[in-house]
């Protein structure tokens, strides 16, 4: 059994760690951190140019269709140089779940997460309520799309999404 990267696996690993080696370095990083933001605007953009936020995003919704062991590669760039962007929640919470719901419209949504355009993140706990699998925010079908009405908190990277 060959369990080595393919070609393209590491052109992935490889274009990441350019990416984040040119971008994110530690002094970079502590400055956004002085400034009280952990959100790196140019390294989402330049990871977006680059196609890699859609690289476990089928290619039907712009992505490079790619499977969850490359998407992993990526992520383990990013953690090497702690990179102030949202993989986790938007890659790996949101995207998958998404394109696994089979729901019709979901396209367009991928592909702006592909195209760095549309940051989502999860926003699972609630004040008063333990269990994230009985929310108590609700979504309502409105003019306008939908319309939250609750409270969520600890929201990762909520003021970008």
């Amino acid at each position: 059994m060959d369990f080595s990267y393919t070609e393209e696996q590491l052109a992935v690993r490889d274009l990441a760690d350019k990416l984040f080696t040119d971008l994110a370095s530690i002094d970079y990083q502590r400055q956004l951190d002085e400034q009280g933001c952990r959100f790196d605007p140019a390294l989402w953009e330049a990871l977006a140019k680059a196609g890699l936020l859609g690289v476990a995003i089928d290619e039907s919704s712009g992505g490079m269709g790619f499977d969850f062991e490359t998407l992993c590669l990526l992520i383990e760039e990013a953690g090497k140089h702690v990179a102030g962007v949202p993989l986790i929640p938007c890659m790996v919470g949101v995207a998958p779940a998404l394109a696994e719901s089979g729901a019709s419209g979901f396209g367009q949504t991928l592909a702006g997460i592909a195209s760095g355009q549309m940051i989502s993140t999860l926003a699972l706990l609630e004040p008063g309520n333990e269990n994230p699998a009985s929310p108590q925010l609700r979504a309502e079908v409105s003019e306008a799309g939908w319309r939250l009405s609750g409270v969520k908190h600890c929201v990762p990277y909520g003021r970008q999404s």
